[in-house]
């Protein structure tokens, strides 16, 4: 608020001693005014930090246990204007990875920690884990601690961020380890300050076993959609690429794209198979798939918020049904259809007033 700025990041003081946290302050012209280091016996790192509003700063990190595997948790340090500590948390299963706590200030003056609460060790090296959302007050008290989205191999955040829609976006990477690859993917996930998921979705730029793509940073843009850069990797020459990647509102890199919250993407032949018309429509519209499917039908209708505004099912035994959208605001709508459960097909249809 003074014009000046903060690093946060880790030091050593000699080459026998753990690191320790830093927290440094400078002017608007970059001199330095002051800085404190945060520590024990183990290593703490600073990885972001904000000011509070009563003035004083929240730093962001991790810690972890020399000599120990899967002993990282997420680490917050509140301070006061002159970096003075007032509290530490530690946040984390003590038996499996964490991640980093990325922060930012909630919209009721509390403040948000986003970091990975690791569930189950693979290896020595990797876990699996959820994304985790906490809201903590400012005496370091948790109000709120959401567990969102699916527990994924070697999940890691770089980011936190406010949307222009006043929710949270991050980016970070996931492992996908089915049968037949092996691939780090960029991961976003756009969820609500409660911690309500919104989407989530996962992008390659190489696509081949042991290729890596990963996501540091995601910045909202002006047309409410976002801009993520990173890395990609291919693992056949083994040279890494700056990748950025334009994606709209829904998280949609390509036309087609399929929406919802954490939806599976579908090939572009298979959605072009569920057809819409009249489409703009000014109520009612028909539905036809290019074949008959047997078990339960839904027609899930999310808006271009990827919020959900209708749930449909299909009664009747045919190809082709009537949907009702009298009650929907104008506006693009994304369409799923679900058989038994899992997503088969998808559109887009345009409500007219």
């Amino acid at each position: 608020s003074d014009n000046g700025y903060l690093i946060t990041g880790w030091v050593f003081q000699s080459e026998e001693d753990f690191s320790d946290a830093l927290l440094l302050k400078m002017d608007s012209l970059g001199n330095y005014q002051w800085h404190q280091l945060y520590g024990g016996y183990w290593a703490e790192h600073g990885t972001n930090v904000i000011e509070t509003p009563d003035g004083g700063y929240l730093l962001g990190g991790y810690f972890w246990k020399p000599g120990y595997d899967h002993s990282q948790d997420a680490m917050l340090i509140k301070t006061d204007s002159l970096g003075n500590e007032e509290w530490t948390n530690y946040y984390g299963n003590p038996d499996v990875d964490d991640d980093m706590a990325l922060v930012a200030l909630a919209d009721d003056g509390n403040y948000l920690m986003a970091t990975v609460y690791g569930e189950w060790v693979v290896s020595p090296t990797s876990r699996t884990g959820r994304i985790r959302l906490l809201k903590i007050d400012n005496d370091g008290n948790t109000i709120l601690d959401e567990l969102i989205g699916p527990k994924e191999r070697n999940v890691y955040l770089k980011n936190l961020r406010h949307t222009n829609d006043g929710n949270l976006i991050v980016a970070g990477w996931a492992y996908n380890d089915t049968v037949s690859e092996w691939v780090y993917e960029g991961l976003l996930y756009k969820f609500s300050q409660e911690g309500d998921s919104i989407w989530m979705r996962d992008y390659n730029h190489f696509n081949n076993q042991y290729d890596r793509n990963f996501f540091y940073d995601a910045y909202p843009t002006t047309d409410n959609g976002f801009i993520a850069i990173g890395q990609a990797r291919s693992d056949i020459d083994g040279n890494n690429k700056m990748w950025i990647v334009k994606v709209d509102s829904m998280g949609c890199d390509t036309p087609g794209c399929a929406t919802g919250t954490q939806v599976f993407e579908l090939p572009s032949i298979a959605s072009n198979e569920l057809i819409v018309w009249p489409n703009p429509t000014n109520g009612k519209f028909e539905v036809r798939c290019s074949q008959f499917e047997v078990g339960q039908k839904i027609i899930r209708v999310y808006n271009s918020q990827g919020i959900k505004v209708d749930e449909i099912k299909i009664l009747q035994e045919s190809k082709q049904f009537t949907v009702n959208s009298s009650n929907w605001e104008s506006g693009l709508y994304f369409l799923q259809y679900l058989v038994n459960g899992e997503v088969q097909r998808s559109a887009k249809v345009i409500k007219n007033n």
